[in-house]
C-alpha cells in the first residue's frame, strides 16, 4: 500500500488497515470525511463522482 494513501488516512482518522477493501472488515459506511471517495473505490463502482463530492474532496485538500 502507498505510503501516502496510509499518510492521508491517518489525517482523517481512518486506520486503513481494518477497512474493507485493505485487508480488514470495517465498513465504510461509518467513515465520515469528504475525502472518503479516495480510499472506498467500491462506492462508486462505475468511477464516477458526483459533482458534490469532488467540491467537497477539493475543500478539504486544500486544508491540508
Amino acid at each position: 500500500m502507498a505510503r501516502r494513501l496510509c499518510r492521508l488516512a491517518a489525517e482523517e482518522k481512518i486506520n486503513i488497515k481494518t477497512m474493507t477493501g485493505y485487508g480488514g472488515s470495517a465498513p465504510w459506511d461509518d467513515v465520515d470525511t469528504p475525502l472518503r471517495p479516495l480510499f472506498d473505490l467500491a462506492g462508486f463502482p462505475r468511477g464516477r463522482l458526483p459533482a458534490s463530492a469532488c467540491v467537497a474532496m477539493g475543500v478539504r485538500i486544500r486544508k491540508c
